[in-house]
């Protein structure tokens, strides 16, 4: 089979980041941030460029959670929605840090 594929950006899709914490047991409001992105073009096949960074970044930080001591410091894992699309994940990450 042979697919003739092409992509586009058409405007704006409201997108969504998944955020994770674990609390820091000394220092919480210092971060360690374990960071992968969610999306992928219709063109590629997103099952390494995307998949395998969110499927570590949920090992590490089921491997974390299951330690008998919590870390340290906190530790955030941030899966981006849109990172390639005009940076859109990074700027939203700001806007949370300083309004919340």
């Amino acid at each position: 089979m042979k697919m003739n594929m092409s992509s586009q950006i058409t405007g704006r899709v409201k997108g969504a980041n998944v955020i994770g914490e674990i609390t820091g047991r000394a220092d919480p409001d210092r971060y360690l941030v374990l960071g992968a992105h969610l999306d992928s073009w219709d063109e590629g096949t997103g099952a390494i460029d995307d998949g395998a960074g969110v499927a570590s970044m949920m090992a590490v930080a089921a491997l974390i959670g299951q330690l008998e001591q919590r870390p340290k410091r906190s530790i955030r894992v941030l899966l981006f929605a849109t990172e390639e699309i005009a940076w859109l994940a990074p700027q939203h990450i700001t806007l949370h840090a300083r309004t919340n």
